[in-house]
């Protein structure tokens, strides 16, 4: 903690002008008799305001004086006073400041959302598609129990598409997309996998993973757009004859802010850089909350852990993004059963990334947590 002046003299003085619009000078009660007629009481001319507008200060004609020495310092001010409240409110969070581009990227939306667990997806091509709810001995892993299953009987290449939040994805001519997803063939697939990235009809980027094995197993693959492009742009994944069943599918733009991987939004994060913050509260405060107890904000959800409350280890790691459960976010509509815009808490964003970038922001990371109480 330094020294500071402590400047109070415009704040002092509107405080003043306030003071003298509203004082009167009164005098001491009289009794009336009963039955006596009242006249208006006489107009004060001595105060320096008008009756419907705004007044301010008038040194001349002010009631009160004060004088104000700036030169002497008054009070200590601790340099920690400034910082950001962070509130994952109005997809602040997912499908903001975090990076990931795909909405609903492990099919674990219920029934709140528009097409339940498929939210955000369509079929493209001659495919089925579903999602396959709570494999316990199939899925990825506890926290991740659902998957989409893809079966195509045709001869085309046919899968499903994703538009990502809000009025959709957007991309930039000659940037970089980091696309990954966790697969396996089913019924002996072992072909490829097709993943593009659509502008309407034309297809502005694509890839190829050549074959899938018959377990989970994390691709990844490099996207780079041809064009800029802002309205019904789509990322598509689809495969040849055959069945395999994805999850945690995502797309995130290759450079994210400070470069990190499951990182997030440049622009956006540098802003806050910018702002100089001496602290960042995270995650928000009524979001804490939640609807409920049991659906309020964990902070080890935000981290993985297992039905123990135990760190997850999944893909030879602790922490990793596809082994947190997904939240329900507090400002979710409740009484909705087919939202369009559905909020859900991913955890990619979880409280390491919030520490990492109060780091990175020069911050001190202040936690928000739930003490026992719901909104």
């Amino acid at each position: 903690m330094r020294k500071r002046k402590l400047f109070g003299t415009i704040a002092i003085l509107l405080t003043c002008a306030m003071f003298t619009a509203c004082a009167t000078p009164t005098s001491e009660p009289t009794s009336t008799p009963a039955g006596t007629p009242t006249t208006a009481p006489e107009e004060v001319t001595n105060v320096s305001y008008k009756v419907g507008e705004v007044s301010t200060y008038n040194a001349p004609a002010a009631d009160y004086g004060l004088s104000i020495d700036a030169s002497k310092e008054i009070h200590d001010i601790s340099e920690l006073l400034y910082g950001i409240f962070f509130e994952d409110i109005n997809f602040a969070s997912d499908g903001g400041l975090y990076a990931e581009m795909v909405y609903n990227r492990s099919f674990e939306f219920n029934h709140l959302a528009l097409n339940d667990e498929k939210f955000c997806w369509t079929d493209v091509g001659s495919i089925s598609a579903t999602v396959i709810k709570g494999d316990k001995e199939g899925c990825l892993n506890i926290n991740n129990p659902n998957y989409m299953l893809l079966k195509n009987d045709s001869a085309e290449p046919a899968g499903v598409r994703n538009k990502g939040f809000l009025e959709g994805m957007c991309v930039k001519a000659d940037t970089s997309y980091n696309f990954s997803v966790y697969a396996k063939g089913m019924d002996g697939y072992t072909g490829p996998l097709h993943v593009s990235v659509i502008a309407g009809n034309e297809t502005v980027a694509s890839g190829e993973i050549k074959s899938l094995t018959s377990e989970w197993k994390k691709y990844e693959l490099s996207l780079t757009s041809s064009k800029s492009a802002t309205r019904s742009v789509y990322l598509v994944v689809t495969i040849d004859k055959g069945s395999a069943a994805i999850d945690m599918v995502s797309l995130f733009p290759a450079e994210t802010y400070k470069g990190r991987e499951n990182g997030l939004r440049k622009d956006l994060a540098e802003k806050l850089e910018a702002l100089k913050p001496k602290f960042l509260r995270f995650p928000g405060g009524c979001v804490i909350e939640g609807i409920s107890l049991e659906l309020a904000y964990d902070w080890k959800d935000s981290i993985g852990v297992d039905e123990n409350g135990d760190p997850l280890l999944f893909n030879g790691n602790y922490g990793d993004v596809a082994a947190r459960k997904l939240g329900q976010n507090l400002w979710t509509n409740e009484s909705l059963t087919n939202d369009a815009y559905p909020v859900f808490m991913t955890y990619g964003l979880g409280f390491y990334e919030y520490f990492l970038l109060s780091e990175d922001i020069g911050a001190i990371g202040v936690p928000v947590l739930n003490c026992g109480i719901a909104c």
